[in-house]
This record gives structure tokens, sequence and C-alpha cells, in this order.
């Protein structure tokens, strides 16, 4: 009922239920998936040059779960709707990047 008449609660309980309820309960399948998807990138990616830094635009960053398959020298744009998904993201963009 209270998700009914607060954004502020919906705009939270979501991204919470997701990051610690549904993806730990499907991370057997989806980091394989998501493993083999950023060999594929990389692959493609092979013969550019790595003193450019590449452009990369992700859309719904949520809890950061791409950020250590990304290759080094790039540049991340980052959209996403939530301050909770902000929080955690930045959070792990930190520990990732230093």
């Amino acid at each position: 009922m209270l998700q009914l008449f607060s954004k502020t609660f919906r705009n939270f309980s979501f991204p919470c239920l997701y990051l610690n309820i549904f993806l730990p309960l499907f991370n057997y399948t989806l980091i394989p998936a998501r493993k083999k998807t950023f060999q594929l990138l990389n692959d493609h990616l092979a013969d550019r040059d790595s003193s450019k830094p590449l452009e990369v635009l992700e859309i719904g960053i949520g809890g950061g779960a791409n950020l250590e398959y990304y290759p080094k020298n790039c540049n991340l744009t980052v959209v996403t709707r939530t301050s909770f998904s902000n929080r955690i993201s930045s959070k792990t963009l930190n520990v990732i990047l230093t």
C-alpha cells in the first residue's frame, strides 16, 4: 500500500529488492552470460588503438555489476534513474578505479 503512494519508496524499494534478492538468485546464469558478452566486446576491440580511450554509455548501471568487465582505458558515461543506485555505483566505481 505504501508503494502506491510514495514515489520515494518505489524508487528505493525496487533497486534494493533487485540488488539484494533477485540478482543473487540469478547470478549463476548472469555471470557467465556477462563474461561472454564482454569477451565478444574485447574480441572486436583487439585491433583498436588502445592509447585512445573507449567511449562507453551504460544505461541503468544499477549496482555496477558490469564495471569490472570493461576494458582498460575507457571513459564510462552512466545514466541511472534512482539515487539508491547512484550511491551504490559510486562506491563500486571508486573501489574498481582506485
